[in-house]
């Protein structure tokens, strides 16, 4: 198994040596001569195994290895110690200083390969399980994102032990404490509403007669309030075919509901809303902005029966536009138009105003005495010629 090695030694014969050996086994080698170079060069690319003479000039190789193992990045690089082989105390505090192995000058060219592999292998399988264990961990973190977001939580009975381990999600869901084991089924069942905590004991059961379950039932918080879940469960057995345990989820769709009610109440409130606006068109002349025809002559009739009814006076003018038709031909139809737009908002007033077929108005005047009825119509053609010029001209 080929490895990314640095050595260092400042004895120019044993470096080269130790360098020939691993080469030749197809190692890649980067051999160094002083502490301080081979740091420089662990800091810039870690190599898998470092093999560390003990006695150097300047930093020793206990030093050159205390400062490897404080930083958080290089710690777990394995470190083999050269020693001189008669030298105990070297050994041990070799062992103490972070050492996983060492070899003895002089060098036994079957030991030295057979020592690497075996802490290359060795450095190779920590690398891979740690990388299963972030993948593990990683799906861990997704698993628990997505059953929060589906509102799914699960739990564990162990049938031997009678252990009922509630997870995370679903001890929120439940309200109870993320960091605590609920002791028992009869503790999972406390959290159920009375009505249906004897359901749901049957059916758990029956789970251990090797039936699953599905149903949907009542839990009661803490603080009282009811919460509406989903539950289902399975049996797992043994090679033996005896149950070992049952697992199963419990989802909140209380949330769900809720949700199908604001969908539903959102639909009824644009529905209504776009048939308002159907009825305000239908009941609204395009172009003049003034209540259609329709409109107009069943508001006036409203208008006569709550008069009749209370008492009071009310008056209707018809104006028609005189000549309207050499509007059109002289000036055009977009001319025309426009007249019929301001006639249609040239009223004085706040009263109802009302377009029948063609160019004509009606308008209904409110609550005027007898003595008014005239002066008002009078002043809504007063207002109607003054307002009305077509390039330059009064029509």
């Amino acid at each position: 198994m080929i490895g990314n090695i640095l050595i260092v030694d400042d004895e120019p014969a044993a470096l080269k040596l130790l360098k020939d050996i691993l080469t030749a086994d197809d190692h890649v080698v980067r051999p160094f001569n002083n502490g301080e170079l081979a740091l420089r060069s662990i800091m810039v690319e870690a190599p898998e195994l470092i093999l560390l003479d003990i006695r150097m000039q300047g930093m020793s190789g206990f030093e050159v290895c205390r400062r490897i193992k404080q930083d958080e990045r290089l710690k777990d690089i394995p470190v083999i110690f050269i020693r001189a082989a008669s030298d105990m105390d070297e050994k041990v505090r070799a062992f103490l200083g972070g050492g996983v192995d060492y070899i003895t000058k002089p060098f036994q060219k079957e030991e030295v390969i057979a020592r690497v592999k075996t802490h290359i292998a060795l450095s190779h399988t920590i690398q891979r399980m740690k990388s299963i264990a972030e993948s593990l961990r990683m799906s861990e973190e997704s698993l628990k994102m997505a059953q929060a977001l589906a509102h799914l939580g699960h739990w564990e009975w162990d049938i031997k032990s009678g252990r009922f381990i509630c997870f995370e999600e679903m001890c929120r869901i439940l309200g109870v404490d993320p960091h605590g084991l609920m002791a028992n089924q009869a503790a999972f069942l406390q959290t159920v509403r009375p009505d249906d905590r004897e359901r749901v004991a049957n059916h758990l059961s029956s789970v251990q007669a090797g039936n699953s379950f599905d149903i949907e039932y009542r839990i009661i918080l803490k603080s009282g309030k009811v919460r509406v879940v989903h539950g289902k469960g399975e049996v797992f057995s043994s090679v033996d075919s005896r149950l070992t345990k049952i697992i199963g989820t419990i989802q909140d769709i209380q949330e769900r509901d809720s949700a199908k009610i604001l969908v539903f109440i959102q639909d009824i409130t644009e529905r209504k809303e776009l048939q308002s606006k159907l009825e305000e068109q239908a009941n609204t002349d395009v172009l003049t902005g003034c209540d259609s025809r329709r409109y107009f002559l069943a508001h006036a009739a409203q208008e006569f029966i709550r008069l009749r009814h209370y008492g009071g006076e009310m008056s209707m003018l018809m104006l028609d536009l005189d000549y309207f038709k050499g509007v059109n031909d002289t000036y055009g139809h977009q001319v025309g138009d426009a007249v019929l737009k301001k006639t249609g908002t040239g009223l004085p007033g706040t009263h109802a105003r009302g377009r029948c077929n063609g160019p004509a108005r009606r308008r209904g005047v409110r609550h005027h005495a007898a003595g008014n009825r005239g002066r008002q119509g009078f002043r809504n053609r007063r207002a109607l010629v003054s307002g009305c010029r077509c390039r330059g001209n009064s029509h």
